[in-house]
């Protein structure tokens, strides 16, 4: 077991070994062969967190690689984290994202509720109109029968939330 752990340490260094000291023509081989990877998993990174990515590769020869390939999109990105102080740069990474994530989580939320809501409103205005003044004093009645039957429960429901929460403070 320690025998392949020294194997695979001493093939990394001889890998790291070739491309900071090796030739060149290895260097440029190992960049290459890397770019379209990294190139790759910024784009997999992009679309599967919704985050926007911004990679910037130096090349051997010293070309300049980046991601996106459109510049202003790189410098705008560039120039907004460098406008972020140093605290900020370090919380954007994970809570940032998370913030964001919840965010739009949120609003998600909110514009599916008003849908809800819109909708129930205009099937629940369409079945009112042709109620006859009998039928609608029924309507209201068990209206309100509903909403006392939804206020007993949410009367229980505290009850037992302020019952929890003073165990616990005990």
């Amino acid at each position: 077991m320690a025998e392949k752990s020294q194997r695979t340490a001493s093939r990394r260094e001889k890998f790291m070994k070739k491309i900071n000291e090796g030739d060149k023509i290895a260097r440029a081989m190992s960049f290459s062969k890397r770019q379209p990877t990294l190139k790759k998993k910024a784009e997999e990174l992009k679309t599967l967190c919704a985050v926007t990515i911004c990679m910037v590769c130096f090349g051997p020869d010293g070309t300049v690689e980046t991601y996106p390939e459109n510049a202003e999109e790189v410098k705008k990105e560039i120039r907004f984290f460098k406008g972020l102080h140093a605290m900020q740069k370090r919380e954007f990474n994970l809570l940032g994202y998370l913030e964001n994530v919840k965010g739009k989580f949120e609003l998600k939320r909110q514009k599916v509720r008003r849908r809800r809501i819109e909708a129930l409103t205009e099937s629940f205005s369409d079945q009112i109109e042709g109620l006859s003044g009998g039928d609608l004093l029924c309507f209201i009645e068990i209206l309100e029968k509903k909403l006392m039957g939804l206020r007993e429960k949410i009367n229980l429901l505290s009850n037992i939330h302020g019952e929890k929460g003073k165990s616990n403070c005990s």
